[in-house]
């Protein structure tokens, strides 16, 4: 004879809202934080409710108790890094700003995905025998793969970004001083058929909302930058445009890495020794600088005395672009580059401002 269920009524939407809130990349900021409120809320009286254990313990009922444990941790790490990111109460505090927030909420995310379904299976092994128990394992590691590669997976390639440019990229300015300039490099402008590209996150392009022109993320990245720090602006244009299809121009970015194929300038880089700082904007090429990019810079009369470089990336962050630039700019200053990730570039506003703020040595 089968034994009662373990499970409880406030399981099964317990574990809705945590699939739900795994999936909020899909919804709006608010709508996933209240997801991710009502989860970490009923959890924490699931959990209540379940402790103290009185009695033994089998060897399955500790594995659930260390389950239990684990993504009590996971949840509090979920509650914190969510704290840091959606509220920015804390933007004072220096050592909160240096801490990748987004990677330990995803991190904790998947910690407590692991313990989670730990915690289910041997909830499950109470009552479940044989072919049940094994079949319910088999499931659980499904979705858990499911979770780890499809969710990113879905975020940049399924997730079409729109925004309003002008909303995002301007505001108040920072304490800047000294001549500037802020050139960037993307796709946008550099492109064949541009009307036939995706606005997918990882084709690198968002649709403004009110114009319906598509822009580089690494163009609204620097519209942001000399916004805020109202300097000069300049595009590195290609002479051949890199073909519609993102697979095709990651391929001849490759080649352009390996020196099998050239890229050509539309215009050379002005004398940048006439700047206090140059600012250079661009997307992350098979972990480091595009080839355009490097050749602008070398194109300049005289080289820069200061570099400061903002990074587009999927999941690389700034890959080997640091070691790059100074080793084509001994003499310079490089700064340590700003990686954002390609959908949060309409939210970066703030992360660019305290970042230039530093890295340019100016304060409010």
């Amino acid at each position: 004879m089968m034994r009662p269920s373990p499970f409880k009524p406030l399981d099964a939407p317990l574990f809705a809202l945590f699939l739900l809130a795994l999936c909020g990349i899909f919804f709006p900021k608010m709508v996933h934080i209240l997801i991710g409120a009502a989860f970490l809320a009923g959890t924490a009286l699931h959990l209540k409710a379940k402790l103290p254990i009185r009695g033994r313990a089998s060897g399955m009922r500790r594995a659930g108790l260390l389950a239990t444990e684990l993504l009590g941790l996971a949840l509090a790490g979920i509650l914190l890094s969510g704290v840091f990111l959606s509220l920015q109460a804390f933007t004072g505090w220096q050592w909160a700003d240096r801490v990748d927030w987004r990677f330990w909420h995803i991190l904790s995310s998947l910690v407590a995905m692991f313990a989670l379904f730990a915690h289910l299976l041997t909830q499950a092994s109470r009552a479940w025998q044989g072919w049940r128990f094994y079949g319910a394992a088999l499931l659980a590691f499904v979705l858990i793969g499911s979770a780890i590669f499809g969710i990113p997976y879905a975020d940049r390639w399924l997730r079409h970004v729109e925004t309003d440019v002008a909303s995002v990229t301007g505001g108040e300015p920072i304490a800047a001083s000294g001549r500037l300039l802020t050139v960037w490099f993307s796709r946008s402008g550099n492109t064949a058929g541009l009307e036939q590209v995706d606005t997918v996150s990882g084709a690198s392009f968002m649709l403004d909302k009110k114009s319906q022109k598509l822009f580089g993320n690494a163009e609204v990245l620097a519209l942001m930058a000399q916004d805020m720090t109202k300097s000069d602006l300049a595009a590195i244009r290609v002479r051949t445009p890199y073909p519609p299809a993102y697979s095709d121009t990651v391929r001849i970015a490759k080649d352009e890495l390996h020196a099998t194929a050239d890229v050509e300038l539309a215009e050379p880089a002005p004398d940048l020794s006439r700047y206090d700082a140059v600012i250079v904007v661009f997307p992350l090429w098979w972990g480091t600088v595009p080839k355009a990019v490097e050749k602008y810079l070398a194109s300049s009369s005289n080289p820069p005395s200061k570099l400061i470089a903002i990074v587009t990336h999927g999941s690389s962050g700034a890959g080997e672009s640091e070691a790059k630039l100074k080793s084509l700019f001994p003499g310079a200053a490089v700064a340590k580059p700003l990686a954002v990730y390609s959908s949060s570039v309409p939210h970066s506003r703030a992360d660019v401002a305290r970042y230039l703020e530093e890295a340019l040595g100016a304060s409010k």
